[in-house]
């Protein structure tokens, strides 16, 4: 191998084997470490500095946006420009210079353009000073220096890490000394152009240039000499070799310049020349590609001077880049809605092309409404090639409907997300196997057993880490399998950004990308803690972003160029089937909820964010009404597709985009009205739609139910034994002991017309024979809470605040409460009501106590108290007639229960969340998104508390822009986060008009998970009343009470009876409430108009069957995993 090289040398080359003259220097060199120039000259005199920004202080307070990186996109969107003598630094020079490796700065480069005027022509020798603070510590940039129209390069060390971003003193100070030529200056204007080319960012401390009018370039200097071995692998004449990178410092004018490097078995020569004015020289060389550290020797020299240096030559993988291209689907956001949906219709046309010209081609919809928008939209001709390309692994479909806001979806509706996709899998054969979703930084505990449990296997996240900015604990632990409550399991990859490939610069051209490789491979990849030779790229371009052909083209050069990396532009499950045949050992567990960062952004439209939790309760019941008439009617014929798009309405108001980019900056311009109003629909729709198929579903159910009398059937659709107020034509009544899953029926004759209240009272004090109430005379707030059954007092004394208290919590604006990056506390004025006017009257089967008050921008708030004669339970219905403002605001009810050191515990969708005990290092911690329920236990006392229409919680204090990594738990306060508009885009700028929040809760000295959970929904699921039909002539009618189904153990309970979605059969899901495995029993009791089945199957959630259980004697038997799911198909 050696001969073949010195066969080959040139002139320079062969003179290393002369040059014995001059200085010769061994050092210990590291192959990864680059020596930065301070680069000499000769003697000259001290050059007089023509300008400066900032002093050498190890500081950067001077410069803009000091502490403050993540501002940089919107303060400086369009990068910096400097003029000398009129820019401020305070104002016009950012501290901190990012890189292409900094997503939160858009993964590109970042020119800072410095202008100047030399008013005479420039003479002599120029310096060029950079003093940084530091440099970022894992993947430091190469900086790139341009006078007018020459560059230099030089390669930044390692600092000290993001430590420095809040605190200078812990930078590792690097200077950067350039020595330039006065022929690179003219007369006038001169324009210094930094850039971080490569990597990540540098954090300014000074710049100064100095000119020496009689200075000159010195003769030849080696400054300094580096060999780092890079990731590349390239073929030459059929061989791989692996691609070293040689740096040397070169200071003066040379003739010549070569390089030798000898290792034990080989020896390598090579010309070297200077492609830059100034600066670093250089180059790449192929070597044999070494499996262990090999020790080299490196030489380089020029004219009468050598430098020699020891290293080592270092092992590289041979990696594999899974790109899973696709453009992150914004419903809205860059554009109105309709807009958007067809710019990703014509990145799929596109994509189709692309396929057919480019073999190794692949796109990837990153959500599966792309595909359902697309195939409704195009001809049949596109949609039959779409399938066909995607049932060839070509296109990816990905399985959840959107990128969804996961804690705002209910059980039932994070159970359907998949649905649509997997209706292409069954009618289609479209491969349904992985799921993405990008944006959204933080996803519920309970996706992974949802994802599993609708047989997807492989889950990637790409997160935007804005305002959820400490949740990048799993970026450094991916792959892994996230485990659900259940113990469920899906393969998961969680990363920074969601356009990763167009990071990499697949959409710019082949030079551009190894440059980004390196830094990309650079950091947590290249060390021991990661053991696998393949990554994953999630995603190509961003939001709503045209698809560039340049990315197939390019992938292919670059394939073409280098054996490896190769990039693999590939569906999304690919990488995760590479991993896991290669590695399946070595991929470690994690467990645990990632909170809800972004859900807050939907208490900026309380009223339609009621109306979807509405929908939750309403759509499953109206559901199961219709599935049961079907049953006792052959003919009946049950609307699925009503359902359908009612439940599809539901989940796209869940979806992460809520409005226009401009929305807070501009909320009354055309793009922000109209993309509200095309967002509000899903809620407005799906309302109208559940409420309709609730109606006809209990007509429909209620008719096939006769008896000899007029009767009111009364329907409990959850599956346990229910008593409550029912209410039908005007008539109130007190039920008792409605069977689970069933009714019961009522003579219309022994109802009577609801009893008029009595007279309103002025009232202090309220009790029944579980609780007394005592009521703030000023503002209304129920001021102690007496549990009379426990002798225990609920509300905690030393709160300032009582339960229900209203707090309005105005400024904020531009606070940590905004945005993390804003780094400055927020300074809050709370609000509360007052002048309240407090009465009683005695209805019925309860006291009704009525709170009327005003609080600011609240002219109104009238709020009633419930206390029940025969539940022990507290209603708080609250209805606020709100004043619309853009100031930022927030509204809450504060229910500060007593109890030192108290646990809580949280339901989720599919799943029970204890804050901190459940939750990944860096969850969302300031608020929580809640469906029926919050757990607080004392040690004496336990209660249980519902919130029906707002989903957001705070617990412990209000939210105050803290973005606690742990929440001391010290207190029982809860705080209902009613409303808020603390965001700075996508969501609402303000709202008001007439807002309800309802709150129930009850307390023992005990309650196990099932009581809470059954509190819970009861809170939320009232009985249902509706006229039976009648029977003519003889007969006995049927049966005056009966269930439809029942389910044991208690902590089992049925979330859905439907009909299955290829209509073949009835379909029931169970969900286990309280974390304890079980076997399930599903009966169908023996009444006269039982269907018979003969058949019963356990399905996946997207009810495809998995094995066939036993029925015998109308019951069958389920295992159940705690908080597990289950779904049953049962068959005539």
């Amino acid at each position: 191998m050696a001969s073949q090289y010195s066969a080959r040398l040139s002139p320079c080359c062969r003179a290393l084997r002369r040059c014995q003259g001059g200085l010769t220097l061994r050092t210990n060199l590291a192959l990864i470490l680059i020596a930065l120039p301070r680069l000499t000259t000769s003697a000259r005199s001290a050059p007089t500095q023509l300008w400066s920004l900032g002093a050498r202080d190890h500081n950067y307070a001077e410069f803009a946006l000091a502490r403050r990186y993540a501002e940089y996109p919107r303060t400086f969107p369009n990068d910096v420009t400097f003029q000398v003598g009129k820019s401020d630094p305070a104002k016009d020079w950012p501290f901190i210079h990012p890189g292409p490796a900094d997503t939160w700065a858009g993964s590109r480069e970042h020119p800072f353009k410095l202008l100047f005027d030399l008013p005479a022509e420039p003479a002599g020798l120029f310096t060029l000073t950079v003093v940084l603070v530091d440099t970022q510590g894992m993947v430091p940039p190469t900086y790139r220096v341009t006078v007018n129209d020459a560059s230099g390069e030089f390669a930044m060390p390692k600092g000290g890490g993001d430590a420095a971003l809040g605190d200078p003193k812990v930078g590792k100070e690097h200077v950067v000394e350039i020595p330039l030529s006065a022929s690179l200056f003219h007369r006038g204007e001169n324009t210094v152009t930094f850039v971080c080319a490569q990597g990540s960012w540098v954090l300014y401390d000074a710049i100064a240039l100095g000119n020496d009018p009689t200075g000159a370039p010195g003769t030849a200097q080696i400054g300094g000499l580096a060999l780092e071995s890079t990731f590349l692998f390239v073929k030459r004449e059929g061989v791989l070799k692996q691609l070293v990178d040689v740096t040397v410092d070169l200071n003066g004018a040379f003739d010549w310049a070569a390089l030798e490097l000898r290792t034990p078995t080989n020896r390598y020569r090579f010309p070297l020349e200077r492609a830059a004015a100034f600066g670093q020289l250089r180059t790449q060389v192929a070597l044999d590609p070494v499996a262990v550290e090999t020790p080299v020797t490196a030489t380089v020299a020029v004219p009468g001077k050598t430098l020699t240096a020891e290293g080592k030559l270092t092992p590289a993988k041979q990696w594999k880049l899974f790109v899973a291209p696709s453009t992150h689907t914004d419903i809205g956001y860059t554009d109105l809605q309709p807009k958007t949906i067809e710019r990703h219709n014509q990145n799929t046309d596109l994509a189709i092309d692309l396929c057919r010209e480019f073999p190794g081609f692949k796109w990837n919809m990153e959500v599966a409404y792309q595909a359902e928008t697309y195939l409704a939209d195009r001809s049949h001709p596109h949609g039959v090639s779409f399938l066909e390309l995607a049932r060839q692994r070509r296109l990816g479909v990905q399985a959840l409907l959107g990128n969804l806001l996961t804690g705002l979806c209910s059980h039932e509706a994070l159970n359907r997300a998949c649905y649509y996709a997997y209706s292409l899998k069954r009618d289609h054969g479209v491969p349904f196997e992985s799921a993405m979703i990008s944006d959204v930084p933080t996803q519920v505990w309970s996706l992974p057993t949802v994802l599993a449990q609708s047989d997807i296997r492989y889950f990637s996240a790409g997160l935007n880490l804005t305002r959820g900015n400490t949740a990048h604990y799993l970026f450094d632990r991916s792959p892994f399998w996230w485990q659900g409550p259940d113990g469920s399991k899906v393969l998961t990859w969680v990363t920074g950004g969601y356009a990763q490939a167009g990071a990499l610069g697949l959409d710019v051209d082949v030079d551009a990308v190894a440059p980004r490789v390196k830094s990309f491979l650079g950091g947590r990849y290249s060390g021991e803690g990661y053991p696998y030779d393949a990554v994953f790229l999630h995603g190509a371009f961003s939001d709503n972003v045209p698809l560039n052909r340049r990315i197939a083209e390019i992938a292919e050069q670059w394939n073409a160029r280098y054996e490896y990396p190769e990039i693999i532009l590939s569906t999304n499950a690919e990488f995760f089937r590479y991993i896991e045949e290669h590695y399946a050992s070595r991929i470690p567990t994690i467990s645990g909820d990632g909170g809800t960062y972004w859900e807050d952004g939907a208490g900026s439209t309380a009223a339609e964010t009621a109306l979807d939790r509405q929908v939750h309760e309403t759509l499953p019941v109206a559901e199961q009404l219709h599935a049961l008439a079907g049953l006792l009617d052959a003919d009946y014929v049950y609307p699925a597709e009503g359902v359908a798009r009612a439940w599809e309405n539901s989940l796209l108001y869940e979806e992460h985009t809520w409005g226009a980019h401009c929305s807070i900056s501009q909320p009354t311009c055309e793009q922000t009205v109209e993309q509200w109003a095309y967002k509000a629909k899903f809620a407005l729709n799906a309302s109208t739609q559940a409420r309709q198929l609730l109606r006809q579903g209990l007509v429909a159910l209620a008719s096939q139910v006769t008896s000899k009398r007029p009767s009111v059937l009364v329907y409990n659709a959850l599956s346990w034994p229910r008593s409550g107020l029912a209410t039908f034509g005007g008539k109130e009544f007190w039920v008792r002991d409605v069977p689970p899953l069933g009714y019961r029926l009522y003579p219309q004759e022994s109802l009577r017309e609801a009893s008029p209240p009595s007279p309103a009272e002025p009232a202090r004090s309220v009790e029944n024979r579980f609780y007394r109430l005592t009521f703030d005379a000023n503002t209304g707030a129920v001021k102690s809470c007496f549990d009379k059954e426990l002798g225990r007092e609920l509300v905690d004394s030393s709160s300032e605040y009582g339960l229900n208290q209203y707090l309005y919590v105005s400024g904020g604006e531009g606070t940590n409460v905004v945005d993390l990056g804003a780094n400055k506390p927020a300074d809050l004025t709370i609000y509360t009501t007052a002048g309240a006017k407090i009465s009683r009257q005695i209805l019925p089967h309860r006291q009704v106590v009525r709170v009327e008050a005003a609080a600011e921008l609240a002219p109104r708030i009238v709020s009633e108290i419930v206390l029940w004669d025969d539940e022990k339970r507290l209603d708080f219905v609250n209805r606020l007639t709100k004043t619309y403002t853009t100031a930022k605001e927030a509204g809450y009810f504060a229910f500060p229960f007593a109890g030192d050191q108290p646990k809580f515990e949280l339901e989720i969708p599919d799943g029970v969340v204890r804050p901190n005990t459940d939750q990944f290092k860096g969850a969302c911690k300031d608020w929580y998104t809640v469906q029926h329920w919050v757990g607080v236990t004392a040690d004496d006392c336990a209660v249980a508390w519902a919130p029906v229409d707002s989903p957001l919680v705070c617990l412990q204090d209000i939210n105050r822009g803290k973005w606690q990594e742990d929440l001391p738990l010290t207190n029982g306060h809860v705080f209902a986060y009613a409303f808020n508009n603390y965001w700075f885009t996508n969501y609402k700028a303000g709202q008001g008009g007439e807002l309800t929040f309802r709150f129930s809760l009850t307390s023992a000295k005990e309650l196990s998970r099932t009581q809470v959970t059954r509190f819970g929904w009861e809170a939320a699921n009232p009985v249902l009343a509706q006229e039976s039909a009648s029977q003519s002539g003889a007969g006995t009618g049927t049966a005056d009470a009966a269930s439809f189904l029942t389910v044991e153990p208690d902590n089992v309970m049925v979330l859905t009876v439907k009909q299955a979605e290829d209509g073949d059969g009835l379909i029931v899901r169970l969900f286990e409430n309280s974390g304890k495995a079980c076997t399930a029993r599903l009966t169908l009791p023996a009444v006269p108009f039982r269907p018979q089945f003969r058949r019963a199957e356990e399905c996946s959630l997207v009810e495809e069957p998995k094995q066939r259980l036993r029925l015998s004697g109308g019951a069958v038997e389920v295992p159940l995993k705690g908080f597990g799911l289950a779904t049953v198909r049962l068959r005539g």
